[in-house]
Order: structure tokens, then C-alpha cells, then sequence
């Protein structure tokens, strides 16, 4: 979480303060998605708050668990032979336990939280690009 939010403070830190063709690129991105809060949710409900819960708060919204599934024993009524089913694999739990993405697979979220600083950054690189042609 750490790490997605970083991305964000290295454009604005960085990148923008090195007085380089993408400061104004980089002000410009960040004034809209400041004006746009609380969308993209991404970013304003997962990346910013979840980094801020764990660096700020020491705490987080992402949980974990497992499930194991205990064998079972029959026993045959006529023979009084017993069998023994072995348990399911242990199944793992990565959902989050609140905010606004509460019940979802915080390992999707990550991924789509990627994807969004992906487009961001291409965004960032066309907006160069017109300004400078």
C-alpha cells in the first residue's frame, strides 16, 4: 500500500519539482484529482486511505484468513466399518474487512490500483506530449 501511494508522491515530489516539461503535466493531474474527491475510489478509498491507515493509524482494513475443513468419519450401520474423508484443502481469505471495499479480494484490488497509476501515468505523458508539440 505503501508502495501504490509512493508512485503519487515521487510524481509530485520528484518528477515535478525537477523543473522538467512534466511539472506543469504533473500540477495539472493533480489539481483535477484533487477537485474530483472522492473518485476515483481507487485512489481516494483504497490507495491514500489504506496507506494512511497503516502508516498514520497502524492499522489497516485488509484481513486475512483460512478455512480448513476438518476430515469426517462415517461408520457403516450393518458392518460397523469406519471411514475416514480427508479434509479439503485450506482455503485462504484476503477480503477486506471494512471501507468502502468491504467483502472484496483486497489482491484484486491491488491489481486494479496498478492499472489505475498504468493510466494515470500514460495520461501524465500525453498531456507532455500536447504541450510540447
Amino acid at each position: 500500500m505503501v508502495l501504490l501511494r509512493a508512485v503519487g508522491h515521487v510524481l509530485k515530489k520528484i518528477d515535478g519539482a525537477s523543473g522538467s516539461q512534466y511539472e506543469s503535466a504533473i500540477d495539472r493531474w493533480w489539481t483535477t484529482l484533487k477537485s474530483t474527491k472522492p473518485v476515483p475510489q481507487i485512489f481516494w478509498g483504497f490507495i491514500d486511505e489504506e496507506r494512511n491507515n497503516i502508516v498514520k493509524e497502524y492499522q489497516t482494513n485488509a484481513g486475512q484468513g483460512v478455512t480448513i475443513q476438518l476430515s469426517g468419519v462415517s461408520t457403516g450401520l450393518r458392518t460397523g466399518e469406519q471411514k475416514v474423508n480427508p479434509p479439503n484443502p485450506p482455503i485462504y481469505h484476503y477480503t477486506m474487512d471494512a471501507g468502502p471495499f468491504q467483502g472484496r479480494d483486497q489482491r484484486d484490488l491491488i491489481a486494479k490500483a496498478i492499472q489505475w497509476w498504468e493510466t494515470q501515468l500514460d495520461a501524465i505523458d500525453r498531456d507532455v506530449s500536447s504541450h510540447t508539440s
